[in-house]
């Protein structure tokens, strides 16, 4: 595996572009799955689905999912946590929304 370390600037625009370019294709049919789900936001079943979809890919990144259902009748919250080597390093939160 190469470090940041290992690249000149050059090198790493053009290792970014090689993986975003191998990836597309796979990110361009699941972006297609997901739009194809009814998931409007009092659309339970299809939020749920969002977010089923959304906690096996997390899943299989390693991430620990939670799943806390919602009292109202609206989709489940989904939290997915992913711990890292050093307990004191940073920390991040990405916030998104499962209905469209």
């Amino acid at each position: 595996m190469t470090s940041s370390t290992d690249l000149v600037p050059g090198e790493s625009i053009a290792a970014i572009t090689a993986a975003v370019a191998r990836a597309l294709p796979e990110l361009l049919a699941d972006l297609e799955s997901l739009v194809g789900i009814d998931c409007g936001s009092y659309t339970k079943e299809g939020v749920d689905e969002v977010g089923a979809w959304t906690a096996d890919r997390l899943r299989a990144l390693g991430a620990v999912i939670t799943t806390h259902p919602n009292d109202q009748g609206l989709g489940d919250t989904v939290v997915a946590e992913i711990g890292g080597d050093d307990p004191a390093g940073p920390s991040l939160l990405l916030i998104g929304h499962m209905d469209t």
